[in-house]
């Protein structure tokens, strides 16, 4: 999935926002504070790495009810969104640039996948 704009968190802040109660809508910040790898995390040793994630199909009013991270993004990732050519990105600035809803599709009722790294001198999967 490609991120687009800058949805990662510190670890700190991550735990921060999965600590937190819920919101005063009563959603949790773990609906979308959620762990992300790569092909280091799979090849090495894992980075312990947060992403913000709202979803494929989220509107502004429902990722505003997760008010830490949205406010974490609207601070982080608009500025960087305003400023590029896409119209979607740009327009929906809260959003993954590049969802893949194919494969959130794919993997959302598994309790368990693998994966192996785009990129990797030898083929390991995990």
């Amino acid at each position: 999935m490609g991120k687009k704009g800058h949805f990662d968190l510190p670890f700190e802040k991550a735990k921060r926002m999965l600590n937190a109660p819920s919101n005063p809508s009563g959603v949790f910040n773990k609906d979308v504070v959620r762990p992300s790898m790569n092909g280091l995390d799979i090849t090495r040793r894992p980075r312990n790495y947060w992403i913000i994630d709202f979803g494929v199909g989220t509107s502004m009013e429902e990722a505003a009810q997760y008010e830490a991270p949205f406010a974490y993004v609207r601070q982080i990732v608009k500025p960087f969104r305003a400023t590029v050519r896409h119209k979607r990105r740009k327009e929906l600035w809260w959003i993954f640039g590049e969802p893949c809803p194919n494969l959130r599709a794919a993997i959302a009722d598994l309790s368990r996948f693998i994966v192996t790294p785009a990129v990797a001198k030898h083929r390991l999967f995990v």
